[in-house]
């Protein structure tokens, strides 16, 4: 059996100020249970559900006139990604935590200037196979910025 809840806020500093009545915050939380244990010191008769894992947010943003911009920390716990990954060995992903900023400027209606950077803390991902002292993989995906222009009509 999984049970779970999630949580989210939502606010618009609205009553603050000009020009801080753009500002916002958003937060959400997953939370996620099973009753199923998973023990990695056992080879074999287990099952688990894969992909589990708690999980969070953190967007804190402005949104006023032409002008946007928007911080956020995303966040996974550690999870099991396979009960017989790699050699027939429980693969384990350990917890992410990555930054990512983006900005925006409305030209007009129909067209807006964009500026977008992720994992701006260079955050890699890893994970293990049955024990933490047993890697399995590492990905270095390293910062990612982009620009560029969006239009509709």
């Amino acid at each position: 059996m999984v049970k779970g809840a999630e949580l989210s806020f939502q606010y618009t500093f609205d009553r603050l100020p000009a020009p801080f009545d753009g500002l916002g915050l958003q937060a959400n939380y997953t939370y996620v249970d099973s009753k199923q244990s998973f023990d990695p010191s056992i080879a074999t008769g287990q099952f688990a559900v894969v992909g589990l894992a708690n999980s969070g947010n953190l967007i804190v943003f402005y949104e006023k006139g032409r002008v946007g911009f928007r911080a956020a920390y995303n966040w996974r716990d550690e999870y099991l990604s396979a009960v017989r990954g790699s050699q027939g060995e429980p693969t384990t992903v350990k917890p992410y935590g990555q930054i990512d900023l983006s900005a925006n400027f409305k030209l007009n209606d129909n067209v807006s200037l964009f500026a977008e950077a992720t994992n701006v803390n260079d955050e890699t991902e890893a994970a293990y196979s049955r024990y933490e002292s047993r890697p399995q993989w590492v990905a270095a995906n390293g910062r990612a910025l982009s620009f560029g222009i969006r239009g509709s009509w």
